[in-house]
């Protein structure tokens, strides 16, 4: 298991923020925070480490961890989305765009 699921923290959290968090206990994938469903929704994340040991820590480490004056639930991701899944902007890990050409 390498896959966490993050939900409890702010709708101005971004990816790169939980990153940040998180990276702390290894090396991370990828970490994502799906568009909402609608407007009432609540934020969640899927954090993936390379390593299941320190993924393994930061589930025992950050579950009930305030970030943003909110504080955070971690589980283990029951179904982790594909490896198709986009970084925030600014994510590490995120390869830039090429700029458009000029006109």
């Amino acid at each position: 298991r390498r896959t966490l699921f993050v939900a409890g923290f702010g709708s101005r959290t971004r990816a790169r923020d939980l990153a940040y968090e998180f990276e702390r206990y290894g090396r991370l994938v990828r970490c994502d925070i799906p568009a909402p469903k609608s407007y009432s929704s609540k934020p969640y994340a899927f954090v993936e480490f390379e390593d299941p040991r320190d993924a393994d820590d930061a589930f025992n480490e950050m579950h009930g961890r305030r970030i943003d004056g909110f504080t955070i639930s971690v589980q283990w991701a029951r179904n982790a989305p594909s490896a198709h899944w986009r970084f925030d902007r600014g994510s590490p890990g995120r390869r830039p765009r090429s700029p458009s050409p000029r006109r």
